[in-house]
């Protein structure tokens, strides 16, 4: 079936599936993975959400994405101060033959290069998603564009009227994928923002899956009720899996070359243009006939560069199986197996999970109690480890309860509000560890009143519809939630509806074996398609996820990831399983903890990235690089005394990121 019909022929993709999904189930059924989706399944996932209005939206400019003429081009409109957006208009259905069939409109958004398209340095645009899935493209860019920027783009030492320079500037573009953010339509399971608080006020009550008598029985009634609505609610539910994404993604590369192309015309018909194009023979870089050739849009061949992070490596290795010509830097972070992504069979996630906390233990004994709250003086790591361990064993069965204060209500502490916060805290362990060891050494050698501030800070109401639009809204509005994130991970699974209540608390119980710190809050996020109900118009399975690249993919790997591992023992999982789908690909190991290489600030990483954007050059096989700091204890030399000023821009650009604008922070 040609899911491409009645569309643009130069968007088509030129490799689709060899065939039709095919049906089979392996093992204990799907575990979902990544941050994104990890926070929003949790009992207090609602720490994580965005106000209405975007980081760089001033008083004076109020901005609204409806005011934005949805076009079958790209027409950029300057937004949120320094960004450009638009509202690309697709078909819905990329198999329709209808050319009046249902449309989809992309929130799309620039930030621009800091040399224009004429220029020959301009290197084009980085196409970036955060993961999820579901996760904004749009607050992704705004809250971290200009980092990755920084990162990517050659140094800024050189004058920028150089233009003979061989250095190369980039747009960072992004978008929210269908059904979420601000394209359009949404995705709606709830009639209206008041239920939907309802609904999220009573899930903090349900704990971990096995945290009590009845909080798997309460979890299992409560998803199923809520999946089959989210399932059956409209029909944009059916188009918004990967397959569909990397559609949309083709979209946006055909229609900025496009976009490129006229601008370059624009300006060489201007006054200006001409004049400065004057007299210049071919030869020259900056000559018309250079110009027209460099800006050219190139119908059906526009490449790819590409920075995509957690479930954002499984868009990236789909586009690079279904459009392997058009790979031309394509960068996955935090990587995913797509066989096993496909299959919905996710036990190989969480291998590393307790040894980051293992870590933590060893780390907060070599910072001391100047650094690490839980370290009494002499405390040891099993020290450390036997007193956390035994307080989650006593509040199992006998929570905290912490008296009101005169700025917050009463509270208690749960088992699961310290497994939930050990839980997050080891995707970012640079930046959240201090935190995490303040609020648990609160509860173990205090009386709670600093872990029940952090916990009632998230008690906010949301609004999850277009109704939190306006500065008169009490609520604010969530960036990612359960609806969107499903209906992109079930359709992209195979059916696994036919899996019983105690099929589920089996499948809790193998997690919970190989982490105990991850394996229950893990557990929570494939419940969710037990009782899916949506079937995609197309589906792509694991085994098409493999292609010769037109350039080779570049793999970025932690040592010790929780969810997305490198090494555990003498098997390999995610990064080096992904690089042997890939011929040419290279897998940059970065010695850290965390979720992404982005959690953990490496200049040697980073140098390698741009390296790899500038001129396209690869790491060596079997390269490391060292972080910058380490978790509690503090900075490392790495044999450098003094930084340059580059480098120490790129360090400040790089903790940036760190300390969670990328990765938003629950503490």
């Amino acid at each position: 079936m040609d899911m491409w019909k009645g569309t643009d022929e130069a968007a088509r993709p030129q490799k689709r599936p060899s065939k039709a999904v095919r049906t089979f189930f392996r093992g204990i059924i799907t575990l979902a993975f990544l941050y994104w989706i990890a926070r929003d399944f949790m009992s207090s996932w609602n720490y994580y959400v965005s106000l209405t209005t975007h980081p760089f939206a001033t008083a004076e400019e109020k901005f609204s994405w409806s005011s934005i003429e949805p076009t079958t081009y790209l027409n950029y409109t300057p937004c949120f101060g320094k960004f450009q957006c638009a509202r690309l208009d697709v078909p819905k259905n990329y198999n329709s033959t209808d050319p009046d069939g249902s449309r989809t409109q992309i929130a799309v958004i620039r930030l621009p290069a800091v040399v224009p398209v004429t220029d020959p340095r301009y290197g084009g645009a980085m196409l970036t998603n955060p993961g999820g899935p579901g996760g904004s493209g749009v607050e992704l860019v705004t809250n971290s564009g200009a980092l990755l920027q920084q990162i990517i783009d050659s140094e800024l030492n050189i004058t920028l009227e150089a233009t003979d320079s061989e250095a190369k500037y980039f747009d960072i573009i992004s978008w929210d994928p269908r059904g979420t953010g601000d394209t359009t339509p949404y995705l709606n399971c709830f009639p209206d923002s008041l239920s939907y608080n309802i609904w999220s006020s009573q899930t903090t009550e349900d704990g971990f899956p096995g945290s009590s008598s009845g909080a798997t029985s309460n979890l299992w009634a409560r998803v199923k009720a809520r999946s089959v609505a989210c399932s059956q609610t409209d029909e944009i539910v059916n188009h918004m899996n990967t397959p569909v994404l990397v559609g949309d993604m083709v979209q946006i590369l055909e229609k900025h070359g496009e976009w490129r192309s006229k601008q370059a015309e624009t300006w060489l018909a201007s006054a200006e243009g001409k004049v400065a194009t004057a007299g210049k023979a071919r030869s020259d870089n900056l000559s018309h006939g250079a110009i027209v050739e460099r800006t050219r849009w190139i119908k059906g061949e526009e490449k790819l560069l590409y920075w995509g992070f957690s479930y954002g490596t499984v868009v990236g290795s789909t586009f690079s199986a279904m459009q392997p010509h058009r790979v031309d830097r394509v960068i996955i972070d935090g990587v995913v197996d797509t066989n096993d992504y496909y299959v919905a069979g996710w036990l190989k996630n969480l291998q590393d999970a307790d040894t980051i906390v293992d870590r933590f233990y060893g780390y907060c004994q070599a910072a001391g109690p100047e650094k690490c709250a839980l370290n009494r003086g002499t405390s040891t790591a099993t020290d450390i480890k036997t007193s956390l361990e035994s307080t989650v064993s006593v509040l199992k069965e006998d929570p905290i309860a912490v008296p009101a204060s005169s700025t917050r209500g009463p509270e208690i502490i749960t088992y699961s509000d310290v497994r939930n916060l050990v839980g997050k805290a080891i995707y970012s362990p640079l930046a959240q560890f201090p935190k995490m060891a303040n609020l648990l050494a609160d509860i173990i050698y205090g009386n709670g009143s600093a872990f029940a501030d952090y916990k009632q800070k998230g008690n906010t109401k949301f609004c999850p519809l277009e109704s939190c639009k306006s500065e008169s809204d009490d609520c604010q509005r969530i960036s990612l939630n359960f609806e969107v994130t499903h209906a992109i991970l079930c359709s992209d699974a195979v059916d696994v509806t036919y899996h019983t209540k105690q099929d589920y608390v089996d499948y809790v119980a193998a997690l919970f074996n190989q982490s105990q710190w991850l394996g229950q809050y893990w557990s929570q996020i494939a419940l969710g398609c037990y009782h899916w109900k949506a079937k995609p118009t197309w589906q792509i399975t694991g085994e098409e996820i493999q292609a010769d690249t037109a350039y080779p993919v570049l793999i970025l790997s932690n040592t010790f990831d929780p969810v997305t591992p490198i090494y555990k023992e003498l098997t390999k999982y995610s990064g080096h399983t992904q690089a042997g789908k890939f011929p040419g690909a290279v897998v940059l190991e970065q010695n850290s903890e965390g979720h992404c290489s982005l959690s953990s600030p490496s200049l040697c990483t980073a140098k390698h990235v741009r390296a790899y954007f500038q001129t396209g050059k690869l790491p060596d096989v079997g390269t490391v690089c060292q972080p910058e700091a380490v978790p509690l204890v503090g900075k490392v030399s790495n044999g450098v005394v003094t930084l340059s000023t580059e480098d120490e821009k790129l360090l400040a650009a790089l903790e940036d990121l760190s300390r969670g604008v990328l990765f938003p922070s629950i503490l």
